[in-house]
């Protein structure tokens, strides 16, 4: 090739855009006139006449590709088809084990609808290796369903453009032959949203009449995306508006009509997808979330039904990688490092938002806002304004005096600045989102550091819904290299979509659950790399990105929720070594008004756990109970007569005849499908009264058992750290006396989904934290008796 070069005399023009091995993929070597042959056969393509051979043509890389791969693969690909890349080592191990739990259901009962769920994190490849596993599995049919139709272009485009997936067609419910049945010759995956394919006919109360075809089509595959934002937990408005009632703009843009509607059919029809859903036949379902929690702590599949790759999986094998393979490439090397900094900001900016339920500074509060686009302002707009001079460090001389090395904050400490290019600022509210810009506006901002960003306010209606939002982000960031930008959402493009260039989230409104605030975090770990960089290399590849930033300004709030995603993340018999093993790859940075320091594990556990009650009265809670379960557990003998055996206090909301409902009803699930009683049935009525109160009874009983869990831990001579620890004991005789169960029976509650695990798991380990506190400062001889009894 450089010998042809040279002989055209352009060594000195060229950047080489595309260069691979001449060997198919059978092994055998090919030539250039075999590339040059498929060239010519691609419209578009034109031959140029040098007298010297006729070997060079007009063309573009993407046909280049399509040509080569048409050589290697020995066959002719669809242009356009350019990507030939295997599934990376874990995508690959998703794939095995879904087919062959799958395969292994199917076996055993051929009328079987396996279900199988991918815990895999942000940026695993979801998308793709899902193509993969309908291929391996020879699917014809596949559905891919949503609540986020933000995602349907990165589906078209895993199935387009590479060459696996040849033959398939795609289409959506946005296509204009969405309506009409497909050929059969061809191999079809649809793609929808939950709104629109489960969304009611306002007249009929039936399924719309033009989604009859996808009611008809036996699917062979049916693949369930974004699966957090699931039918089974829409309910929570928090999840998917920022979670604030001022959310509620964003979610009505988001989601559209149908949600209102859809909503009621689910107290309808029930809280499993599987029982409304608007198609007669489906071979398998595979659902796929990178922060599945509440599915996972309900038991609504068994350990052999998940696969799980986390953060924590990826940066290991990223770091395996390199101490195994010294000198090779690292597949993970490109998949920054995230850093948690959090900031303690000074007393004179807290008063204005120091008052909350928990005594601390209310972030919704700080950035509350009132008005309408350029007439939106900020309730506290001097404190605001205080707040964004402090973060260039432009403001407490008495603070940073104490500073040993440069300014610790964001927008002025050298170390981070490089991150601060490019950023998304999560606010709670629309109007937030524009008295922000409208202040980053202002003149007297416009003449510091803020007038050298592209300041863009997504949010409300008029920012466009789903992938409509994203253009104009990705217009002001262009390359990223000659750019400033932030970028100001209460909810759009947090999910579903990448911005490359984004390299740092400021998390400006409360966030109370660990799904949401994760979900919004890893928005930028995208990677961000330079391929060619030096334009002689097409294998070369500069990362652009190694590390990425959360930024957050309630501390307290920030480790709660990292503690409580480490803890679910985590499945081993040691929730404080899950935790820490998090704390290894996503350190935690910590500003307390004069210095940066590092955060401990221990540190972590001890602001997590605090200001919760560590008595046994919080495990009454109902959120140690499943509801899911509570409704729809199969209870079998086994579990019926475990329940039974529970004494409750006379008077018990429940006692008498409830039980007795229990005792003769082996399901407590609402009749499923179009089956569903009438509420004009006497009858009907009083079989859901009797429902009704054995689910009440249900309830108190599992709540006695959460709550003498505490009881048995206590008296115990062990200091157990997991509910595994606790139905494990050696003291079966304690644990019969305290829980009125065996282990067994206990055991059998826990396996058919009755309890939440991950709040068990972290409830445990903070009684056990507090109880070895109190030991050691009251009561030293018991606990020395316990260490000894551990020893």
């Amino acid at each position: 090739m450089f010998e042809q070069i040279r002989t055209a005399g352009l060594a000195n023009l060229v950047e080489i855009e595309f260069s691979e091995p001449a060997v198919d993929d059978s092994g055998r070597p090919f030539r250039d006139s075999d590339v040059h042959a498929e060239l010519q056969r691609l419209p578009g393509v034109k031959r140029i006449d040098t007298g010297g051979g006729n070997e060079w043509f007009t063309c573009s890389p993407e046909q280049l590709r399509t040509a080569y791969a048409n050589v290697v693969g020995r066959t002719s690909f669809t242009p356009g088809r350019t990507e030939r890349f295997a599934p990376r080592d874990e995508q690959q191990c998703a794939i095995d084990r879904a087919s062959a739990y799958f395969r292994a259901e199917w076996a055993f009962n051929p009328e079987a609808v396996p279900r199988y769920l991918w815990n895999a994190k942000m940026r695993f490849g979801k998308t793709f290796a899902a193509y993969e596993l309908a291929r391996e599995l020879g699917a014809q049919r596949v559905l891919v369903v949503t609540f986020k139709p933000v995602v349907a272009d990165a589906w078209r485009t895993d199935l387009e453009s590479h060459v696996d997936f040849e033959g398939w067609s795609f289409r959506s419910s946005g296509d204009a032959s969405s309506d009409t049945s497909p050929s059969e010759a061809k191999r079809l995956v649809y793609f929808s949203s939950f709104q629109d394919l489960f969304g009611r006919d306002p007249e009929t109360h039936t399924f719309k009449a033009r989604h009859q075809w996808i009611e008809d089509t036996p699917w062979d595959l049916v693949i369930f995306d974004e699966f957090h934002y699931g039918a089974w937990r829409y309910a929570d408005e928090e999840l998917v508006a920022g979670e604030t009632r001022h959310g509620a703009l964003e979610l009505a843009a988001e989601y559209s009509e149908d949600a209102d509607q859809y909503e009621e059919d689910l107290d309808e029809w029930g809280r499993d997808e599987r029982d409304f859903l608007p198609f007669k036949h489906a071979r398998a379902f595979l659902y796929l979330s990178g922060t599945p929690f509440r599915a996972l702590a309900s038991g609504q599949f068994r350990p052999e039904q998940i696969y799980n790759w986390t953060y924590t999986d990826e940066q290991q094998a990223k770091s395996d990688h390199d101490r195994s393979h010294p000198g090779e490439a690292n597949p993970y090397a490109a998949l920054p490092e995230m850093r948690l900094l959090t900031y303690e900001l000074p007393d004179q900016l807290r008063i204005a938002a120091g008052k909350s339920h928990r005594n601390e500074f209310d972030l919704n509060e700080f950035f509350r806002a009132t008005g309408a686009g350029s007439r939106a302002k900020f309730v506290h707009a001097d404190d605001v304004q205080a707040w964004l001079t402090w973060m260039r460090g432009q403001d407490f001389d008495s603070a940073l005096q104490t500073v040993d090395s440069g300014k610790p904050f964001p927008y002025a400490d050298t170390s981070v600045l490089a991150y601060m290019n490019h950023t998304v600022w999560y606010l709670p509210s629309v109007a937030a989102v524009f008295a922000m810009r409208n202040l980053l506006r202002e003149p007297f901002n416009q003449g510091n550091l803020w007038g050298g960003f592209d300041v863009l306010a997504v949010a409300g209606e008029g920012a466009g819904t789903g992938a409509a939002a994203l253009p104009p982000v990705r217009d002001a960031i262009g390359s990223g290299y000659d750019s400033k930008t932030i970028t100001l959402t209460c909810g759009k493009l947090l999910t579903g979509v990448t911005v490359r260039q984004w390299s740092a989230i400021l998390m400006l409104c409360n966030l109370s659950s660990p799904e949401t605030y994760f979900q919004a975090a890893f928005r930028v770990q995208s990677s961000w790399t330079l391929k060619n960089p030096n334009g002689d290399d097409p294998h070369a590849e500069r990362i652009e990105k190694p590390a990425c930033l959360v930024i957050d300004f309630s501390p307290n709030r920030a480790l709660r929720l990292y503690a409580d995603y480490g803890l679910r993340l985590g499945q081993g018999a040691d929730p404080e070594a899950d935790l820490a093993d998090l704390n290894r790859y996503l350190p935690v940075l910590a500003f307390d008004g004069t210095r940066m320091n590092m955060v401990n594990t221990e540190q972590v556990l001890n602001v997590a756990l605090e200001s919760a009650s560590v008595d046994t009265r919080q495990m009454v809670s109902r959120q140690f109970i499943n509801p899911c379960a509570l409704r729809e557990a199969q209870l079998v003998p086994g579990v019926r007569d475990a329940l039974l055996k529970i004494r409750l206090k006379s008077g018990s909301r429940a006692e008498g005849t409830a039980s007795a409902t229990i005792a003769s009803n082996p399901e407590l699930t609402p009749t499923s499908g179009a089956s569903t009683p009438s509420t004009s049935d006497p009858s009907s009525e009083t079989e859901r009264d009797e429902r009704d109160d054995a689910e009440v009874d249900l309830t108190e009983r599992l709540q006695f058992l959460a709550k003498r869990i505490n009881a048995f831990m206590y008296l115990s001579r062990r200091f157990e750290k997991t509910l595994q620890d606790v139905l494990t004991t050696d003291e079966t005789e304690l644990f019969e006396q305290v829980m009125h169960l065996s282990t067994d029976e206990m055991q059998a509650l826990v396996d058919a989904g009755l309890f939440n695990q991950a709040a068990l798991r972290l409830a445990i380990l903070q009684f056990s934290r507090a109880e070895r506190w109190s030991l050691s400062q009251y009561r030293p001889s018991d606990l020395s008796l316990k260490e000894k009894s551990n020893d």
